[in-house]
């Protein structure tokens, strides 16, 4: 048992297995059978933790591409390795900087303040355009490859592992619920009719900026 230790854990986990964590493992108590619309999706991963055992989370999707959410990019990873389907942008790596020997007063070192807001903003900077394209995949050995340097798609032994996690990608992409995010005022005006029947069916309404309203 590592209670009370700072420990490290290298089992595959994701943020919503946080909710099943606390309550469950380490509060004692037990959700009921439907807690809403969809049952959590979340794991219990405490005792996991506690004994450094196998994390009982066997995949992440990172983003599905559907008919009502579309970035242009589908990807999950399930055990080692993950897929991407599409662009998945600039493949640029960036290190942390070093920490600086003396604090930085805010707005000294180009950061911004949006105006109206109490959100700030590091400096924009100048991302290098790339041609990276994941088309029709990108595969990755999460384990052996953490930079996702080394694209496996081309070849044959891995055939089974895309068609895979290809085939349960598509799976969740079908069965996926409206994205959460705060919908600006342009972007709610041309809410459609399909997004609205679908949140009727589901009685999961999309957040609103307050400010807008």
């Amino acid at each position: 048992n590592r209670f009370g230790q700072a420990i490290r854990y290298d089992g595959l986990l994701h943020s919503s297995d946080w909710y099943k964590t606390v309550f469950e493992g380490i509060a004692g108590g037990e959700l009921p059978a439907s807690t809403g619309f969809m049952p959590p999706d979340g794991v219990n991963a405490w005792d996991a933790i506690m004994e450094d055992k196998a994390s009982p989370r066997t995949e992440v999707v990172h983003q599905v591409w559907n008919n009502i959410f579309n970035e242009s990019v589908s990807v999950m990873r399930l055990g080692d390795y993950k897929l991407i389907r599409g662009d998945p942008g600039t493949d640029l790596i960036l290190s942390f900087p070093k920490p600086g020997p003396m604090p930085t007063p805010f707005g000294q070192s180009g950061g911004v303040k949006e105006q109206g807001t109490d959100h700030c903003r590091a400096p924009s900077g100048k991302i290098p355009k790339t041609d990276k394209r994941c088309l029709p995949h990108c595969l990755f050995n999460l384990v052996d490859d953490p930079t996702e340097s080394n694209d496996l798609a081309s070849d044959p032994q891995y055939a089974d592992i895309i068609a895979n996690i290809s085939a349960r990608l598509d799976m969740f992409g079908r069965q996926a619920p409206l994205p959460a995010y705060i919908i600006p005022e342009k972007q709610r005006k041309n809410a459609t009719a399909a997004s609205c029947r679908e949140m009727s069916k589901s009685g999961y309404l999309e957040p609103l900026d307050m400010d807008d309203v």
